[in-house]
């Protein structure tokens, strides 16, 4: 971390300034006129200031206007471009570069500058070392651009929002962790997770790992323990399902496991590229040297030029020197990379000084990585990808029900003239009416959910966890960073704990098993690509939705028996009616749940208003038997017209309906 130096022109200025740092307000007075801001920087940031300057030179000449601008080491492009000023293509560069250890900033790009270095402190890993510098080319042809709106946001991560995003960690046992864990996937900050040293077996299910998320799918690769080998190891990835994951591949070797998952941009059509190949691994430091040959040659066949493959993991090669490519041991896996062009991207250390916990990939989609919170002894590592992030799901608003004005929605419905109406319009018009006066009521006196991020975890937890982000990014290893981590994770622990002591104190069974059944059973959530029989990727729900229909039908047989035979016509037959009795009794047997129906009106709302709907129901279903349109077959309404077709008709007729079971699931 550099400091940032402020020059004034007099000491009362100084001392107001100082005043209002000092203040409980904690904001300075705006800097004045003639008031010089000054950062010091590290010999690699000299540098890249030095070739920044003489790249937005080049850049401007070409556009013929004064379009571009160096900040804080990076290029920024201007919102309103000025004509170049006389001689700007003759002159030598600013003579700060000359003697760079004056880098000076006017007064009126202060204010912004404060915020930018905030935000390239985070961004860049430079930032927060000095004797580190990225092994990443820092071309700056090639470097994408910072405009100013995004020098004034107060962090690189909020910049990447539009990028698909990825968190690592190195865990030490996953199952101490989960409230971390399910804290960084109720976030919604990052679109996949990967972890190493899980320490999870077979008795482990999913659902463990995701902890009620249903927007996200796990992949494991857990350690096969045994005599020999003991607990630890194993890797999993989370991946959010809008990425269309497909798991690739596993390998399990003495102390060494890995997982091979693919993700698919479906949702895009601008990259060369429509899937990213992602490897984690683990190897353990005791690893046998033939363990990583052996995994070597495993990976080898599934690396491919036509799209970028990104290795991470806990390679647990300290002895590396990832500047110079050059360790007296470990030269398989830098023989590797360099044969498949691949790239390292971990420019700090995670743990302690060593490079323990690294990032290749051979393409370069990899940018604004930093360290993160641990999870373990090891730093955390974040990272975007330079792929358009997936189309946030738009928040679809529910019904509460818990709050719904029952009495109100009642007297509407009791006080509304039904046979009024209803008399001039016929089974299906009636129907409809009486969905569209009940929704309308549903819509007044029913509330909305609103979306609320992180609505899980009170205010004092999402504080910690910020401090303890920014101070990991800027002082990584430090003691404040250590206590700060620590402060954070004890606040989120005893949440989690207070959350399952109610639970538990409250005796109520339906919340207890509900928690109980969040920690065992996967939630329910659409499943990842599948390959169908002739070996085609499906990706979308369509797709899928069409190939298990297919599958289902192929394996359905006509039934053994002959159909049944017709009933012998009657000449005298009682028409049924239906009574308020019938009505009672059907509504009496649903049990008020928020259910998914056709019309939008969920059981609950038919057992709380059981006695007001008795009027319309008892006109609509007469009306259906005496004119004999039946509404449920032909337009699929709720479940109660199947209660009262059922108990009615199968008195005096003989459905037959053999012929359903040639059909396939969706016609059915």
């Amino acid at each position: 971390h550099r400091p940032l130096k402020i020059e004034f022109r007099a000491d009362s200025i100084n001392d107001s300034f100082l005043t209002g740092v000092r203040s409980k307000v904690g904001r300075p007075t705006p800097l004045v006129k003639h008031s010089f801001v000054r950062m010091d920087l590290t010999p690699t940031q000299l540098k890249m200031e030095r070739e920044a300057r003489i790249e937005v030179r080049r850049r401007n000449l070409l556009e013929g206007k004064l379009k571009y601008g160096v900040r804080d080491y990076f290029i920024i492009e201007y919102r309103n471009p000025r004509p170049l000023p006389p001689n700007y293509g003759i002159r030598a560069p600013n003579a700060r570069n000359v003697n760079p250890s004056a880098d000076t900033l006017t007064a009126d790009l202060a204010a912004s500058s404060s915020s930018s270095l905030c935000s390239t402190f985070t961004a860049r890993s430079e930032s927060f070392t000095d004797s580190i510098s990225s092994p990443v080319s820092s071309s700056l042809s090639s470097s994408s651009l910072i405009t100013s709106s995004q020098c004034n946001r107060s962090s690189a991560r909020s910049q990447s929002k539009s990028t698909v995003s990825v968190f690592y960690a190195n865990c030490r046992s996953v199952r101490c962790k989960l409230p971390q864990l399910s804290f960084l996937l109720s976030s919604r900050d990052y679109h996949i997770v990967c972890l190493t040293e899980t320490w999870l077996d077979s008795t482990d299910s999913d659902a463990f790992l995701i902890s009620g998320h249903s927007d996200y799918l796990a992949f494991r690769s857990d350690r096969a323990i045994s005599d020999d080998v003991g607990r630890g190891g194993g890797v999993a990835c989370i991946v959010h399902h809008s990425l269309s994951p497909v798991f690739v591949s596993s390998f399990a070797s003495p102390l060494l496991d890995s997982i091979v998952v693919d993700v698919h941009f479906t949702y895009t059509k601008d990259l060369p590229y429509h899937k990213v190949r992602l490897v984690n691994v683990y190897r353990s430091p005791s690893s046998p040297p033939n363990a990583f040959i052996d995994f070597l040659s495993f990976i080898t066949p599934l690396i491919s030029n036509t799209f970028p493959c990104i290795l991470i993991g806990d390679y647990n090669y300290p002895d590396i020197d990832w500047q110079t490519l050059s360790s007296p041991t470990h030269s398989d896996l830098l023989d590797f990379i360099s044969d498949h062009h691949f790239s390292q991207f971990v420019s700090f250390p995670t743990r302690l000084q060593n490079y323990l916990d690294i990032v290749f990939s051979n393409k370069d989609i990899i940018h604004n990585i930093s360290p993160s919170p641990p999870l373990s002894d090891h730093l955390s590592v974040v990272f975007d990808l330079r792929i358009p992030s997936p189309p946030s799901r738009k928040h679809t608003p529910s019904r509460m029900y818990r709050l719904a004005n029952w009495q109100s929605i009642n007297d509407s419905i009791f006080h509304h003239n039904w046979t009024i109406a209803l008399s001039h319009l016929d089974v299906n018009q009636s129907y409809d009416y009486f969905l569209k006066f009940t929704n309308s009521l549903l819509e007044m006196f029913v509330p909305l959910s609103k979306p609320s991020p992180f609505s899980r975890y009170p205010r004092n937890v999402r504080i910690l966890y910020g401090k303890s982000r920014t101070l990991t990014r800027i002082a990584p290893n430090s003691n404040a960073c250590i206590v700060m981590t620590k402060r954070f994770n004890s606040a989120l622990h005893r949440f989690h704990c207070l959350l399952e002591s109610r639970v538990v104190a409250s005796s109520d069974s339906k919340a207890f098993y509900k928690l109980c059944s969040s920690r065992l059973n996967a939630p329910k959530s659409t499943p990842s690509g599948i390959i169908d029989p002739n070996g085609n990727l499906l990706l979308s729900n369509d797709d899928k939705c069409k190939a298990f229909s297919d599958f289902f039908s192929s394996v359905f047989t006509n039934p053994m028996h002959s159909p049944l035979p017709p009933p012998s016509p009657s000449i005298i037959f009682d028409l049924p009616t239906i009574s308020h009795l019938h009505i009672i009794s059907a509504l009496s047997n649903l049990s008020p749940k928020i259910n998914i129906t056709p019309d939008n009106i969920p059981s609950i709302v038919l057992t709380n208003c059981k006695l007001s709907i008795i009027a319309p129901l008892l006109i609509i279903y007469n009306k259906s038997l005496l004119t004999c349109t039946l509404t449920t077959l032909e337009r699929r309404r709720f479940v109660t017209d199947i209660v009262f077709l059922h108990s009615i008709l199968h008195r005096n007729y003989e459905l037959d309906h053999s012929s359903l079971l040639t059909r396939s699931p969706l016609t059915r």
